[in-house]
């Protein structure tokens, strides 16, 4: 069964019926958002998305076609979402909630998560590659933009090495905010289109950010002493 909307083909299930029946007008609306900001004024062919039944065929699927790996070659117990090549792959809901992470995770947080993986998409196809960069930043942006997190209070833990490659999704989310906040939407592009600066400025932009989420918790602690 293939379900089309405004830029996603999505093949699925008959039990992904009702989800996509109640948040089709929600990934529509966010994922033209998604578009505007990259401005992709020709879009071109829409993002191919297949739903898998079970998690077994998804990281089955993951481990042929060699996505998603770790450096030991497994599919990590937390990976959920896939992009390449103009496409993106997920488990359904019911699958999804059994990934590392994601047990207690809602119906609307799903639908977040096809939004994450339509923002790579839409990077990849403003980038004409798959090679997009430090994780603080491809991952910020897809956090974001899809508002996978605006419900969450943001927190900052990670070391340089870890905003560089890791995977700590929320400390990407607060680098990504306090950047656009301090340096606005225009800087954000730069970055976008310009390899060596994004390269050049994380070190600095790490630091800063480091500084800003240690006072916010320093003046919270003294908040709660003073109290």
């Amino acid at each position: 069964m293939v379900k089309e909307l405004k830029y996603m083909l999505i093949e699925h299930t008959e039990k992904d019926l009702e989800f996509l029946k109640n948040y089709e007008t929600m990934l529509d609306t966010i994922s033209e958002e998604i578009v505007s900001f990259f401005k992709l004024e020709n879009f071109g062919e829409k993002a191919k998305v297949k739903i898998f039944s079970s998690l077994e065929e998804f990281r089955s699927f993951c481990l042929e076609k060699q996505l998603g790996i770790d450096k030991n070659g497994q599919i990590p117990d937390w990976l959920c979402g896939v992009t390449r090549n103009g496409m993106f792959i997920v488990p359904t809901y019911e699958e999804y909630i059994k990934t590392k992470g994601h047990g207690n995770h809602s119906v609307e947080d799903y639908a977040y998560l096809l939004l994450h993986e339509f923002v790579h998409i839409c990077h990849i196809k403003k980038k004409k590659t798959s090679k997009l960069g430090y994780k603080w930043f491809t991952e910020g942006l897809a956090t974001n933009l899809s508002h996978q997190y605006s419900s969450k209070k943001p927190s900052f833990r990670a070391t340089l090495e870890q905003i560089k490659f890791g995977t700590d999704y929320m400390s990407f989310c607060a680098m990504f905010q306090y950047v656009m906040n301090t340096y606005g939407v225009e800087y954000i592009y730069l970055l976008l289109e310009n390899d060596e600066l994004l390269v050049e400025e994380t070190p600095r932009l790490y630091l800063e950010t480091k500084d800003y989420y240690d006072n916010l918790e320093f003046k919270a602690e003294a908040s709660i002493h003073l109290n």
